[in-house]
């Protein structure tokens, strides 16, 4: 009922009281001209005396189109106050992912969970199932043949309908969400959907209204701000701060872990001081890229790498399955690429020496493990140099 005496309400405000006032306004304009007309030709006594009679009789035709006018202006309030709010809302966004601001615009009726508009239905036949298919089980649909592995959880979370209907119920009308998706299958760019949130009168559904964007320029550009801010300005690793706040991050998560094991080493370049006195700080910065280089190399992507400062490098190396494979490990970093590094083009055997401390028997927190390997590492030097030593918790024995 609310529903159709605002549609009659706009229709009497914006298309017959504009006519009705048309009308009036050219019926009061012919009126004065004709009565100016006709006067004047008739000469100034008959001018007078008609003008008296226009002015009585047209004072009410314009006191008419001022009331006319007024009506207009608070009908047309009231549709912008009361009727057309959401309306205008849900044009706004049609017409912005016309002009290219959202690559589209869906609507889900989430009360009753189903799509809520043509364009939905053809979405979802575009992945393969009915346009009537209901909004859960498209979502997941959506998910799996879209959305990047690591975002899918997250995906399906903020816009299940149980949690749309809390956040709805919160008090809140809008939500967001960013992701990796695909077109094809294989290439991956950052997507953000936004979502408002409308009830509709029509049939007492909430509408979640959602409009995508592309911002993988906008992603790819704040990585890249942040991957400077967390590196080291020589060597492209994680900076000080940097490697040390995500070990304790993985520490601390690991504290809830069974079986679990890291190690972390403290790795110097032997005798860098002469490539400095030998070369120049130059090429003892270039001796230090290239180690960096190497030592990203031999690491696994899911190990943790710093430069610490000067030569000092800092590894931690995450889930070590036994004492035994750290130790084989080890042996094949130091015999092999970590003794060949090249410094302006002429080959150097520089040599490195490491400490290791392993979680949890040496340490459980950042600050202990650091103590330990760097314990080691010294002991490791004072052996000659080029060997790794790993710290023992049992009696401070260095192996």
């Amino acid at each position: 009922m609310a529903t159709k005496l605002k549609g009659h309400a706009r229709y009497f405000a914006e298309i017959i009281l504009p006519h009705v006032n048309i009308c009036l306004c050219a019926a009061v304009a012919a009126g004065f001209l004709t009565v100016a007309a006709v006067s004047y030709c008739a000469g100034r006594g008959a001018f007078e005396s008609r003008l008296a009679g226009i002015a009585a009789a047209g004072l009410p035709s314009l006191a008419t189109l001022v009331v006319l006018n007024a009506t207009l202006a608070i009908y047309r309030d009231w549709l912008t106050e009361n009727g057309s709010s959401q309306e205008l809302e849900y044009q706004q966004l049609l017409r912005e992912a016309a002009e290219g601001f959202y690559e589209n615009v869906f609507e889900m009726n989430i009360t009753h969970n189903c799509a809520g508009s043509e364009e939905t239905r053809r979405f979802f036949e575009s992945l393969g199932i009915s346009g009537d298919t209901p909004y859960t089980e498209a979502l997941k649909v959506i998910a799996e043949k879209q959305i990047k592995d690591e975002f899918v959880g997250g995906y399906l979370d903020t816009f299940d309908p149980q949690n749309v209907l809390r956040i709805y119920r919160s008090g809140l009308s809008d939500m967001h969400y960013d992701f990796m998706i695909t077109a094809d299958g294989d290439n991956y760019y950052w997507m953000r959907i936004r979502a408002r949130l409308m009830y509709w009168d029509s049939d007492r559904s909430l509408r979640m209204i959602t409009y995508r964007q592309n911002i993988d320029s906008e992603k790819r550009r704040e990585s890249r701000i942040l991957r400077m801010a967390q590196s080291d300005s020589l060597t492209g690793l994680y900076n000080r701060d940097t490697v040390e706040r995500r070990i304790k991050e993985l520490l601390e998560f690991s504290l809830k872990r069974e079986e679990c094991f890291h190690a972390l080493l403290m790795i110097d370049i032997d005798h860098f001081k002469s490539i400095n006195d030998s070369f120049g700080h130059a090429a003892g910065d270039h001796a230090i890229r290239e180690f960096a280089a190497v030592i990203r190399k031999m690491f696994r992507s899911t190990d943790i790498c710093g430069r610490i400062g000067g030569d000092e490098f800092i590894v931690l190396i995450r889930d070590v399955p036994s004492r035994e494979w750290l130790e084989g490990y080890m042996r094949t970093l130091f015999d092999g690429q970590m003794r060949r590094i090249s410094v302006e083009g002429t080959e150097c055997q520089i040599s490195a020496s490491a400490g290791i401390a392993i979680y949890p028997h040496a340490g459980k927190n950042f600050e202990t493990l650091y103590r330990n390997a760097d314990t080691a590492l010294y002991l490791a030097k004072d052996s000659g140099r080029g060997t790794y030593k790993i710290y023992d918790a049992y009696g401070g024995v260095m192996f």
